[in-house]
């Protein structure tokens, strides 16, 4: 039998050095093949090879195995598990029970190095005592970037299970100004494969205990969804304070999609006290908007319908003005309004692309309300329409991952007011984009793709005429800008290959 000077186990089968082992090929320590062997070791004087292809194996001096206590040690050993791209070495790794494991000197990383090569980053210990689709304990664990240390823990405890874990999660410690010390305990409970469940108990030291819901689910790759609940009963204004959202996707006889989008807050000014409940990009906004839309996909094109109702918080300084009882009635509401959005198309025989998206709003507004284009007078009652088109040419250029893109276009608004003093806008506008696209593949499986841009925004309002407001579309005028922009994306293979 020849003899191999290498040992490499791939997981499920072993490979040996023969020394007191019988057979050849792959063998099985805990199979039929080693009935007879009470005890065995085995030791490869040379040391490991280098170069292995993208599968599970172990890398070992030294093997130990107890084949009918089914226990068993390598030495100076390095793991690869390739379904989670993970790399685990150690002085030593022992099975000493059934699905416990010990692992000395053990060092874990997700990279994927070449011998004497440092990992991108690496968490080390002095030894975790771990056991399947149980915990984890580390003693004298250390994260490190490259070689360099970052932070140290005397003593962890993990889970190392292949499903999702309930329990506590991080805890979160904040102070401000406003609210002083606050300190958050969330709670995680992993109910089924397709949902999840987070509960924050949230201390604030001026305010009181607010609970925090978070609930997820994904029933497909086309229906998922988030809702979230907030109470308050906050000592600091001495009221009762809560808000909610729903945030979901659907598809609806496999080619409409449904969006939904649902925010609702108690008072105005909830959204600029309690900033991390993301109910709002912007905690200076006039209103808040929530509705339906079905969207319905054809070749280069998509067409919409959406209902939605939009709450004014800003209604109580327009009350105090013109002395409105009702500062509800204010805010305006859409009539149910339709669109359609096409996507860039190539002008034939030119390296132009053309876009165009067109949408049609109704507005109306209950009560009194103020005139647009007359201070300190009011309508009894308002319906109005606005007509909003934009298109645009483009001449992308791209090579070896550097992009630029310079594009041109031309935005037409029209608004049709119930007295007849009807109002438009004429926006000419031009923008440049420089930018790369960089990435890197891990494991055949992972891709991060990072991407720094510049941008510049010219839009030049060729008739500055007062304008009604009804949303934030109507805010765009004159701009001169520059944007500087790195995004970060990450991609993922999934198991049939896509």
């Amino acid at each position: 039998m020849q003899r191999n000077p290498t040992l490499t186990i791939p997981f499920g089968t072993t490979h040996l050095c023969p020394t007191k082992a019988t057979g050849t090929g792959d063998l099985d320590p805990f199979g039929p093949e080693f009935q007879g062997h009470r005890y065995a070791s085995f030791h490869c004087p040379t040391k490991r090879n280098s170069s292995f292809k993208l599968q599970n194996h172990v890398f070992s001096d030294k093997l130990r195995i107890n084949f009918n206590a089914k226990t068993g040690a390598i030495v100076n050993a390095t793991l690869y598990i390739a379904d989670s791209h993970t790399t685990i070495s150690g002085e030593s790794i022992e099975k000493v029970g059934p699905g416990r494991y010990l692992i000395r000197g053990a060092t874990f990383t997700p990279c994927r190095c070449e011998e004497g090569e440092s990992p991108d980053w690496s968490i080390s210990a002095r030894s975790i005592d771990a056991e399947e689709e149980g915990y984890a304990r580390a003693r004298g664990a250390t994260f490190r970037i490259k070689d360099t240390p970052v932070f140290y823990l005397p003593f962890a405890v993990f889970p190392v299970k292949q499903r999702r874990q309930t329990g506590f999660l991080m805890p979160r410690i904040e102070y401000s100004s406003r609210d002083d010390f606050e300190f958050v305990l969330p709670f995680y409970w992993a109910a089924a494969r397709w949902c999840d469940l987070t509960l924050e108990e949230d201390f604030i030291s001026r305010r009181g205990v607010k609970q925090n819901l978070e609930f997820r689910w994904v029933r497909s790759y086309s229906s998922a969804g988030k809702l979230t609940l907030f109470y308050l009963d906050d000592w600091l204004v001495n009221e009762n304070r809560y808000a909610f959202t729903l945030s979901a996707v659907s598809v609806i006889g496999g080619r409409v999609r449904l969006v939904s989008d649902v925010r609702f807050i108690s008072d105005n000014e909830y959204i600029r006290d309690f900033r991390r409940d993301g109910l709002s990009d912007d905690p200076r906004a006039r209103a808040l908007e929530s509705g339906f839309m079905l969207m319905l996909p054809f070749e280069n094109m998509e067409a919409y319908i959406a209902i939605s109702r939009i709450d004014d918080l800003v209604g109580d300084d327009v009350e105090d003005r013109l002395g409105f009882e009702d500062s509800d009635s204010i805010a305006p509401q859409r009539y149910p309004r339709a669109g359609f959005r096409v996507a860039l198309l190539n002008i034939p025989g030119t390296p132009l692309w053309a876009k165009v998206r067109l949408e049609t709003d109704t507005f109306y507004r209950e009560g009194p309300v103020p005139a647009w284009n007359r201070p300190g007078e009011a309508y009894e009652g308002e319906v109005s329409e606005r007509i909003d088109v934009e298109s645009s040419i483009s001449a992308p250029l791209e090579r070896r991952g550097v992009y630029f893109t310079p594009l041109v276009g031309f935005r037409e608004t029209a608004w049709l007011m119930p007295d007849g003093e009807n109002a438009s806008r004429h926006l000419a506008i031009a923008k440049t984009e420089l930018g790369l696209r960089a990435y890197r593949i891990y494991r055949d499986r992972f891709k991060h793709r990072v991407e720094p841009r510049l941008r510049y925004i010219l839009m030049a309002d060729l008739d500055s005429s007062e304008r009604p407001y009804f949303d934030f579309t109507d805010e765009w005028g004159d701009m001169n800008g520059l944007e500087i922009n790195l995004d970060q994306r990450f991609f993922m293979r999934r198991a049939d290959g896509r």
